[in-house]
Order: C-alpha cells, then sequence, then structure tokens
C-alpha cells in the first residue's frame, strides 16, 4: 500500500472531524460570551448542563450532523424526498431522522473504505495488489452506503406486515365505535387507543390521521397520507 496514499486515507476524515469539533466549540464560546456581555455576568447553568449524558451525546451528534450536510448540501433533489418517504413507511417521522439518515450514508461509506483498507494494511499480505485493495474498498463502501436502505427496508416491509394482518380487526373495531354514536374523528382515536396493544404501528397511523384531519385544509389529503 503506497505510504502517501494511506496517510490521505486516514488524513481526511480526522481534520473534518476536528473542523467540525473546532467549530462547533468556536460556535459555542461565541453564545456564552454573548449571553455573558448582555447579562453583565457569568451566564447561568444551561439547560444543556442539566441534561443527561445521553440527551447531550445525541444533541451533540444531531448538530454535528446537521453541520456536515449543510456543507456537503446532501439533503436537496428527489434522493432527499424519497428517503424521507421511506423514513415514514418504516416509522420514523422527525426531521431528526431525515438528517440522521442522511449523515449515515455520507458517512458509512467513507468508514467502510478506511476500515478496508487499515484491514489490508494489518494484514500486511504483500501478495496482495493493488487493485485487488481498490476492488474491495470500494464494495465495501458500496455495500455500508446501501445499508441504512436494506435496513429500512426491513423495517418497512415488517411494518406493513404488521398493519396487514390487524387491518381487519381495526375496520371491525371502526364499525363499532361509529354504531356506538360516536363521529368520524374521536372513533378513529378510540380504535388507535384499543389497537395500540396489539398493533403501535397501526396505531400510531391512525393518531397521525386524526390529527392531519383536524389541521390540514383537505380531509381528502389526510386520509390519502
Amino acid at each position: 500500500m503506497p505510504p502517501l496514499l494511506l496517510q490521505i486515507a486516514l488524513a481526511v476524515p480526522v481534520l473534518t472531524a476536528l473542523q467540525l469539533l473546532v467549530l462547533n466549540l468556536i460556535d459555542r464560546n461565541a453564545r456564552a460570551a454573548r449571553i455573558g456581555r448582555t447579562l453583565g455576568r457569568l451566564p447561568v447553568r444551561s439547560a444543556a448542563a442539566r441534561q443527561s449524558l445521553t440527551e447531550r451525546i445525541t444533541r451533540k451528534f444531531r448538530r454535528i450532523a446537521q453541520m456536515t450536510l449543510e456543507r456537503v448540501s446532501v439533503m436537496r433533489g428527489g434522493e432527499a424526498e424519497a428517503s424521507a418517504a421511506l423514513l415514514r413507511a418504516a416509522g420514523f417521522r422527525s426531521r431528526d431522522a431525515v438528517l440522521i439518515h442522511a449523515f449515515l450514508k455520507l458517512v458509512l461509506p467513507v468508514v467502510g473504505l478506511l476500515l478496508t483498507i487499515l484491514w489490508f494494511v494489518i494484514a500486511r499480505d504483500d501478495a496482495t495488489r493493488l487493485w485487488v485493495i481498490m476492488i474491495w474498498s470500494c464494495g465495501v463502501a458500496l455495500g455500508f452506503s446501501m445499508a441504512p436502505d436494506i435496513i429500512l427496508t426491513h423495517l418497512r416491509n415488517r411494518r406493513f406486515k404488521q398493519v396487514r394482518r390487524s387491518f381487519p380487526d381495526m375496520l371491525e373495531l371502526l364499525v363499532i365505535a361509529s354504531e356506538s354514536g360516536l363521529s368520524a374523528n374521536p372513533s378513529l382515536s378510540r380504535v388507535a387507543t384499543e389497537i395500540r396493544a396489539f398493533c403501535p404501528p397501526l396505531a400510531s397511523e391512525l393518531q397521525q390521521l386524526v390529527i392531519e384531519l383536524s389541521i390540514l385544509p383537505s380531509r381528502e389529503t389526510a386520509w390519502r397520507n
């Protein structure tokens, strides 16, 4: 393995991570200084400091992901819409899910490439040719880039199977609720509560339908969603 190529492969992600951490630290210190100058004293202990370690790590990871995506502009175009649709079908509706999914698709191929190169470096097999290393590296990187979509597709299919299995029971409960005198929205809300014990995906979809029927101008759009 050429030493220069190895050094470049290892230096690029390390420098990128250091740049993101330094920018995050500078931004945080600048905000704290502005607050201190405004109040004329040191800022009161912030809400972030009172958060648990897991919440702070999640918050930092989300911020780094957002900064990275803003710099490389991977959240635009039809691919982002297709990813958002796949995430919704798999049960992930928050905006953070879209950010994390795109961030993983950006970072995982680089991780796979570096791990493959590191594997061959540790193995130290002089008989291995450079083109074999490049083919393996590209293959692993491609596999890592497809991994998030493969996992989401599996989760979506499993979720759809649960919904199809519980759909007749949901219809029967909906008929019973309607015949008891409840209108459309209360019936859907009551059925969502009843079926949550044996089919959480269908219950969450019904609850989402109730919310959209209340806020969207078109009821047809809510039902289609």
